[in-house]
């Protein structure tokens, strides 16, 4: 009980601390002295030339609040929402989804000729299956690329003036 009425006996001493601040004293947390030795220091406000003061051009269109008839009912700012773009192909897809796209582009048709028969395994993926060996760097040929590489190679991932290759598989636009 003597818990109770303490607190009760504080909250009141607070509030009545409270209503006794001035509003003079409301505006400052610190002395006129203390204030005017850091605004000493500061640059001085100018307001730009070219800028108006009063609401711009582009917030013309937004209409006034209207008067509070309910006071339950809230009034929110207006508010435009813009949607970002979709993310394209190169923010989304991995090396390996990239590597596949170029290839389709640049080397064919996995059943074609060229994909297909001729170069369905080069010598450094046949060397990546043997059990043991596979984990050992491939040593060969520098001309030993696989379809991947032969694929960016074509599409001027190697040309140093970056020049963009057409792709022999799709139609200009």
């Amino acid at each position: 009980m003597t818990q109770t009425l303490k607190s009760i006996l504080f909250g009141s001493a607070i509030l009545a601390a409270g209503e006794n601040v001035t509003g003079e004293e409301d505006s400052h947390a610190s002395s006129p002295d203390l204030a005017a030795a850091i605004s000493s220091g500061l640059p001085k406000y100018v307001p730009k030339k070219g800028e108006p003061s009063g609401p711009k051009d582009k917030d013309s269109h937004v209409l006034p609040k209207a008067g509070a008839a309910d006071p339950t009912i809230s009034v929110l700012p207006t508010m435009t929402v813009t949607e970002t773009r979709l993310p394209t192909d190169e923010r989304i897809l991995t090396y390996e989804g990239k590597a596949e796209k170029v290839v389709a582009a640049y080397m064919g048709d996995s059943d074609g000729l060229d994909r297909g028969v001729l170069n369905r395994f080069t010598l450094r993926q046949l060397w990546q299956k043997i059990p043991l060996l596979g984990r050992l760097p491939f040593v060969g040929t520098p001309g030993s690329m696989t379809n991947e590489e032969r694929a960016y190679d074509r599409a001027g991932a190697n040309d140093k003036l970056g020049r963009p290759v057409p792709s022999p598989n799709e139609p200009p636009n």
